[in-house]
């Protein structure tokens, strides 16, 4: 979505050094010279000429109403703490509720979480995508969001039959793929609902060569979250992309968790504010600006998938070597490896970063861990 450029005496910058509204914060992102208007502001009047009289009445009146609340609200104090214990009490300590445990995996004991969660059905016309308002709002959404206060539960059934990626028809990758639709509704769809976000299952599609998609033109060799229809695409030969691992058959799976990642960014929010904040980035021709807030949606989704990876890993049985893989994978999906160019600083992300967004997702269960919208995260992590 884009925006104008306004003049620079109407605007304020936010902590992303987009605009904000100077005038009027909670009518538009970014104001015209014709917002600063008298309507943005309450009309300037001459004061009203008042006699000493009528001061003191106004004064003691709001001196008799201060003095009455205070004595309801300590008649109101006493009635609570006779009600409650008076036993003294430990000091305070901190307790995280149990969406937010930073402790050690408990020792599997052969039962799943979230294994009474019911998946959603595949909803062809799904709820619209939430967009924000103002810039301020879109800041919010990046930086605060209300998902980010959730945590992943571990271990999570998944029940998949997988096959190799470089010989696989057509109807079987599908069949493969969209299996692992309902894994990753059980990882995220109580976290969205607690959150208070509508959990959504979208279908995989998977194609061979060219074609449309609602948003836009199929390529071969890719796979994509495309918001238009809130639906997943994945190429038939993305494994010829990356020879070393076409016959890998969790390279699948962690491909379509990252796209994943995208659709929880949409479901929140998250996208729409990025797109914002890119918009006016390329209205405004900063090219570096735009590149830098993709790698961090990029990343983000990278650390969703890695969180999804590290609830399944026990009923998916991945072992030592298996996990090793997909850290690896992670590399080969960089800007720089794939170019070719060690210096290359693209949208996506260097090898070493990816994997490592994406490892920080597999070690552990908060999905604040994947917040890359952080201003303090240092820059090196985020090229």
């Amino acid at each position: 979505m884009g925006t104008s450029s306004q003049s620079g005496k109407h605007r304020s910058t936010s902590s992303w050094g987009a605009p904000k509204n100077s005038c009027c914060p909670d009518k538009a992102p970014v104001p015209s010279a014709e917002s600063c208007t008298p309507g943005c502001y309450p009309a300037q009047t001459e004061p009203k000429k008042t006699s000493l009289i009528g001061f003191l009445f106004r004064l003691v009146f709001w001196a008799a109403v201060v003095i009455v609340a205070i004595i309801f609200l300590q008649a109101l104090f006493e009635v609570i703490s006779e009600s409650e214990d008076t036993t003294p009490s430990a000091p305070p300590t901190y307790s995280a509720p149990p969406d937010d445990d930073w402790g050690d995996d408990p020792v599997y004991d052969g039962s799943f979480a979230n294994d009474n969660y019911r998946v959603p059905p595949y909803d062809p016309r799904p709820p619209e995508l939430p967009w924000p308002d103002t810039f301020r709002q879109a800041d919010d959404w990046l930086v605060s969001n209300s998902f980010y206060s959730k945590s992943v539960k571990r271990p999570v059934r998944c029940e998949l039959n997988p096959v190799d990626p470089s010989s696989s028809s057509k109807d079987k990758m599908s069949k493969y793929l969209n299996d692992m639709v309902p894994c990753l509704m059980r990882v995220w769809g109580p976290e969205l609902e607690a959150a208070g976000f509508p959990a959504v299952t979208p279908k995989v599609h998977v194609y061979a060569g060219t074609g449309q998609s609602a948003c836009g033109k199929l390529t071969p060799g890719n796979a994509f979250y495309c918001p238009a229809d809130q639906q997943i695409y994945y190429a038939l030969d993305m494994a010829d992309e990356f020879p070393a691992y076409k016959h890998k058959v969790y390279v699948p799976l962690e491909v379509v968790a990252h796209e994943f990642g995208h659709a929880l960014q949409g479901r929140t929010g998250i996208l729409a504010a990025e797109d914002v904040y890119l918009g006016y980035y390329d209205d405004n021709r900063d090219k570096y600006a735009a590149k830098a807030i993709e790698r961090r949606l990029e990343m983000q989704a990278d650390c969703f998938a890695g969180l999804f990876i590290g609830s399944v890993e026990e009923s998916l049985q991945l072992g030592p070597k298996d996990m090793a893989m997909l850290f690896d994978f992670m590399v080969e999906l960089g800007d720089d490896t794939i170019t070719g160019d060690r210096d290359y600083v693209g949208d996506h992300g260097r090898g070493v970063n990816r994997q490592a967004w994406f490892k920080k997702g597999v070690s552990n269960r908060t999905i604040s861990t994947c917040n890359t919208f952080l201003e303090d995260i240092p820059e090196k992590e985020l090229r």
